[in-house]
């Protein structure tokens, strides 16, 4: 995944050793310079012929194109250092970031980025050029054969061509033997220390020489290719069993065969462009008289053709699934879930059979007769355990595509396929529950079993373009080449931030110590010297990998963040928002805060004593003595007023004069490539020149560096489960922070008692941010004193500290710390305001969307209109429309996680649905750990010690259940919805009470429910008709159980009317159902061919519209359910007025 760019993070620039140093050996065969010469000298004839090195003039046919002659060039060996020497006779020209590539760019040339400028490379010299530099350079070399080749034996080093090299030797053998080329030429690895050849100290971290090859005008090539990635993605169908209870159970790995695979094989060129499908196929298992047997091309939905296969045992189709991975040889194979489905479902089920099949050994790359191999597979088996079988693959990345999802998408159900797709793709797809799927696979025949293999097709090229859309392999890539460690490793949620982090020190490191780390025997070279008023020098270092114990022995950390706390309310005035950039990382350059440069801290209870200062006698885990310190602080303090700080924590700190620290350089060199890449891509953003692929990789390579960037004051404080954490630095940092922080505030307040400012006052304040209300101001003249303080504020703390104006709030709430919300302006030419909020209910994924769409309504309508009036009324609508049952059931699903494990009495409603559940599924209690489920309050009246968990419900087991479930609407008025108001209006200047506002609101009459119920599951409600006219809303007498009653008035005097909305309400849920019919029908085909839907529970008589799709998180899932109701209450109006005479 190098794209355009060559990966910033590996040294794009040629490197400094040459590569060209195996030319002397031909094959096996030394060469021996001293005989060649003695032989006639054609040494040199033979070493230019390997550069293509002749005298012969070259025809040239027209213009080539010159990214052509590039690649000619490269492939031809020019780029060496000796040619490099040549070209360093061409100019160089550089030009700010901020100014386009004009005409005056080369023709073909390199865009360095470097320190904030572009630096246009050298242009390739010309073929004329070329040719007079090959003359010249062959009658050098000639004559410095000639006249510096020496005796072999002599043992002395002789001056060749390749001699010249910085990382080249010759070495004699041992011993030497006439008429044999035994002249061995060697390659010293050593890299050069950080000083060489301007060499940075993290050009192999966060180089800025990534080169993207540019055109003349600043055109892209759009040739550049890097490194290609496949990947295999999985779904299968099994079989499954029916309980006594007419209930589909889990697949249970144990007894459930695979009936199917498909596959999908797509590729990712590592360009930065979409990732591509290359091929997929279907293999399933030939069922006894099926006429559709080895059909081509069968269509898929929105898709391509694919073809299947048909095997004659679930063996063979195991196997045959082993031979597409062998043969297509996949980087990555995945599936959205390994644990019911997917691989690692087949992984479990090979070991099942007899005699048992090792897929996790057949599907890796490790060798076929390898004991260790075989160990290995063996080991990663027994780590993952049930379901994790996928871990055991060795040479191959196994992914769980929905955890992948889970710590990349903020959606309440996550881990559900169709939520993703639609929140992410915008796209619908259709969900079967397994025991459809099962009745189209065995009873439906050919046709039916087809549209099982495709739905699982779908599936997996879902899950594919998920990935691509998010660019979770492009961005874990870039991780993986900044922190130098493992793909697998980089993948969301996989392993946290220190592994990260030590990956780049571990490299930062090796480049120091010039590239050999110290031994544990060196470890007590002497660090501080004890008298050099010089810099110190460039010392080795050695990873500490200290134990619980000497972990326990540091000094206690004892700095938090400051935190303002918000004068909580409502705010119509502007409130401008200012943010230091990367504050932390910032204050370690600044202050040049690292393990490498902390001297100590300063033992306060000396100073209380009256005696003289002196340090605790300790940095870390290692001793260091006060005379140590002293001999620092009186060799470059005392002679250097700058050479050191003391923090407001009390440590000390030599400064860049004295020793420049490690962490100070890499992040300096982290956020300087960060800034320069944003900037390439604001450039370039909206240019027709730059493919989408180079803007794609340019933010996955600024996201890995903020990343890095953002956790490695982290790294310093963990003192629970870190391996080099170190209090002194992170007390240091989080207390230069709140000085800073703190001053900046100052600094509003004293702008705020001035004239030109006058009220202006900090109103939150949070670790690197700062909320400043300016009563009685515009908007723009908020963005005036957001400017002129932000100027203030940087100018007076060191670089690179820096306060941006990141936006202004016309009306906001300040909840609580971390809690608020507002319409927000980012820039002076913005019109309208944009709702944001941060931390409050309206976008908790532990929220119904009942509660997120009211209060983000009722906020929205306080901010629009500053009226308490105007919110009550809108308040007291929404308030009406969920008393009397009009809002849909997709207002009311809550989700949770569920866990492995709980303390007793600690369960939640998840836990409790997921109990209930398992009594009809034994293998439901197996629920993948930390996964969301969807859930609903149902009321349950007349149940004694009714408690919440009792009402928990599944929303198909809502909607199925017709009449006999009811949402709770009590509980979600009062428990969800009026809470989280509560929480926003009661605070000033309004504080309104909520509770009382909802008491006395019309409260109306539930709408009667006209779903029949399940035979022998009523509540006794289902037995009592309704006395309410259902025309004028009179009372009336009840008749017997039917739901819709006319009174005498209507019925005599406006018969015709009730008959005409009667049909009216009919004819327009029978369009509107069959315009969702057919939107159903587009999507994936959920209706037969006589276009009723299959039946799927419900009352008897009664068939769910297109019930074979369960998306819940469809909304078409909800209409047709919201159109069939008002269909039945349409007829029964109908049946009122003895139009109809319909039974259900």
């Amino acid at each position: 995944m190098t794209g355009l760019t060559q990966g910033a993070f590996t040294q794009a620039r040629p490197s400094l050793g040459y590569e060209d140093d195996e030319d002397e050996v031909e094959g096996n065969e030394v060469v021996d310079v001293d005989e060649e010469l003695e032989e006639g000298g054609d040494w040199w004839k033979r070493r230019s012929a390997l550069y293509d090195f002749d005298d012969e003039e070259e025809e040239e046919e027209g213009e080539e194109e010159e990214e052509d002659y590039y690649v000619e060039m490269k492939s031809q060996g020019y780029l060496t250092q000796d040619f490099q020497d040549f070209q360093q006779e061409i100019p160089t020209t550089q030009q700010s970031m901020d100014e386009p590539l004009t005409s005056q760019t080369p023709t073909s040339a390199y865009l360095e980025l470097g320190d904030g400028v572009i630096t246009i490379g050298r242009r390739m010299p010309t073929r004329g050029e070329i040719k007079i530099w090959r003359k010249d350079r062959k009658a050098k070399w000639r004559t410095r054969a000639e006249e510096d080749a020496i005796d072999s034996n002599s043992g002395k080093r002789i001056r060749t061509p390749s001699s010249d090299r910085p990382n080249s030797m010759v070495s004699p053998p041992s011993s030497t033997k006439s008429g044999n080329k035994d002249w061995n030429i060697r390659r010293s690895q050593a890299p050069l220390t950080a000083n060489e050849e301007g060499r940075g100290l993290s050009d192999d971290i966060g180089h800025q020489g990534g080169l993207l090859h540019f055109q003349g005008q600043g055109g892209v090539n759009k040739k550049a290719t890097g490194s290609v990635v496949k990947i295999l993605t999985v779904e299968i169908h099994t079989t499954i069993r029916c309980s006594d209870s007419g209930v589909y159970l889990t697949p249970d790995v144990a007894c459930d065969e695979v009936r199917c695979c498909c596959w999908v094989l797509s590729v990712d060129k590592g360009t930065g462009d979409d990732i591509i499908v290359a091929d997929r196929g279907c293999v399933q298992v030939k069922t006894d008289g099926d006429k559709w047997t080895k059909r081509e091309g069968v269509e898929v939905k929105n898709g391509r053709d694919y073809a299947v296969e048909e095997v004659d045992s679930e063996k063979s189709l195991l196997l045959r699934v082993v031979g597409i991975i062998q043969h297509q040889d996949p980087d990555i194979v995945m599936s959205w879930d390994t644990l019911d489905a997917g691989l690692g479902y087949m992984l479990d089920r090979g070991d099942r059979l007899i005699p048992h099949i090792d897929m996790a050994k057949l599907i890796g790359r490790m060798p076929k007769i390898s004991a260790g191999a075989n160990r290995l597979g063996d080991e990663w088996m027994d780590k993952t355990g049930p379901g994790g079988r996928t871990a055991a693959i060795v040479g191959r990345v196994g992914i769980c595509a929905w955890r992948v999802m889970s710590s990349e998408v903020k959606h309440p159900n996550v881990s559900f396929l169709p939520a993703c797709v639609g929140m992410i793709l915008g796209e619908k797809l259709p969900w079967h529950d397994r025991g459809t799927l099962v009745k189209w696979w065995g009873e439906g025949g050919g046709r039916e079993r087809f549209r099982v293999t495709g739905w699982c097709m779908r599936n997996a090229e879902s899950v594919v373009r998920l990935l691509d859309k998010l660019d979770v392999v492009g961005r874990t890539s870039e991780g993986s080449r900044l922190c130098c460690t493992d793909f697998s490793q980089m993948l969301p949620g996989i392993r946290g931030s220190q592994y990260k982090v030590e990956g780049v020190l571990q490299r930062a490191l090796l480049t120091i110590g010039n590239g050999h780390a110290l031994s544990p025997s060196s470890q007590q070279q002497q660090l501080l010297p004890a008298s050099n008023p010089s810099n110190l020098p460039n010392v080795g270092y050695l990873f500490a990998s200290p134990s619980k114990a000497d972990i326990r022995n540091m000094e206690a950390l004892e700095s938090i963040p400051l935190v303002l706390e918000p004068e909580s309310g409502f705010y119509h005035d502007p409130v401008v928002v200012c943010d230091f950039t990367a504050l932390y990382p910032s204050i370690v350059i600044a202050y040049n805060l690292c393990y490498s440069t902390c001297a100590g801290k300063i033992d306060y209870r000396s100073i209380l004593r009256g005696a003289e200062a002196r340090t605790t006698g300790r940095v870390g885990i290692m001793e260091v003595p006060h005379e140590s310190v002293r001999k620092v602080l009186r060799n470059h303090i005392f002679s250097n007023p700058d050479g050191a700080v003391i923090t407001p924590s009390g440590s000390i700190f030599v400064q860049p004069s004295v020793r420049q620290g490690v962490l100070p350089r890499i992040l300096s060199e982290l956020l300087s490539t960060r800034a320069m890449i944003k900037r390439c891509q604001k450039a370039y953003k909206n240019s027709k020149s730059v493919p989408g692929g180079v803007i794609r990789t340019l933010e996955a390579k600024q996201l890995a560096l903020k990343f890095i960037s953002n956790v490695t004051y982290g790294y310093t404080s963990a003192t629970f489960s870190g391996r080099c954490c170190c209090p002194l630095v992170a007390d240091a940092i989080v207390e230069i922070a709140r000085r800073t922080l703190a001053g900046a505030k100052v600094k509003a307040e004293e702008l705020g008692r001035g004239e030109r400012w006058t009220g202006a006052k900090v109103v939150y304040g949070d670790t690197d941010s700062l909320f400043i209300c300016l009563p009685g101001r515009t908007v723009g003249e908020a963005f005036d004193f957001g400017e002129e303080f932000c100027k203030s504020v940087t100018e007076s703390n060191p670089p690179p500290v820096h306060l941006k104006l990141e936006k202004v709030y016309s009306s906001c709430m300040l909840q609580t710390k971390k809690k608020y919300c507002g319409m927000k302006f980012e820039s002076r030419g913005q019109r309208e305001g944009v709702w944001e909020a941060k931390g409050i209910e309206t976008i908790r994924k532990d929220q119904c969307r009942l509660t997120q769409k009211l209060l983000r309504g009722a906020l929205m309508t306080l901010f629009k209109y500053h009226n308490v009036e105007k919110l009550k009324q809108y308040l007291e609508r929404q308030w009406t429309k969920l008393l009397a049952g009009k809002l849909p059931v997709s207002d009311f699903i809550l989700s949770g996680r569920v866990r492995a494990q709980y303390r007793e009495g600690g369960e939640t409603v998840t836990a409790a649905l997921v109990q209930r559940l398992s009594e009809k599924d034994p293998l439901i209690r197996n629920v993948r750990n930390k996964a969301r489920i969807e859930y609903v309050i149902v009321a349950m009246p007349g149940t004694t010690g009714y408690r919440i968990k009792h009402g928990v419900r599944t929303p198909l087991e809502l909607i199925e259940g017709g009449d006999n479930l009811v949402v709770h609407t009590a509980y979600y008025a009062t428990r969800q919805l009026n809470s989280a108001l509560d929480r926003a209006f009661r605070l000033p200047p309004y504080n309104l009470n909520i509770a009382s506002w909802f008491d006395n609101c019309p409260k109306p009459r539930k709408a009667a429910s006209f779903w029949p119920a399940k035979t022998g599951s009523s509540t006794i409600f289902h037995f009592f008709g309704s006395d309410t006219c259902c025309m004028c809303g009179a009372k009336t007498m009840a008749q017997g159980s039917n739901k819709a009653v006319v009174c005498d008035r209507c019925n005599g005097d406006t018969a015709i009317g009730g008959v005409s909305l009667g049909f009216a309400r009919l004819r327009r849920a029978t369009k509107e159902g069959s315009r969702l019919a057919k939107v159903c029908s587009d999507c994936n085909g959920c209706i037969n061919e006589r276009g009723f839907a299959y039946d799927r529970g419900g009352g008897k008589g009664v068939k769910l519209p297109l019930a074979n799709c369960l998306n819940t998180d469809c909304e078409t899932f909800h209409k047709r359910h919201k159109y069939r109701e008002m269909e039945l209450e349409a007829e029964a109006i109908c049946n009122a007025f003895n139009v109809l005479q319909l039974q259900f």
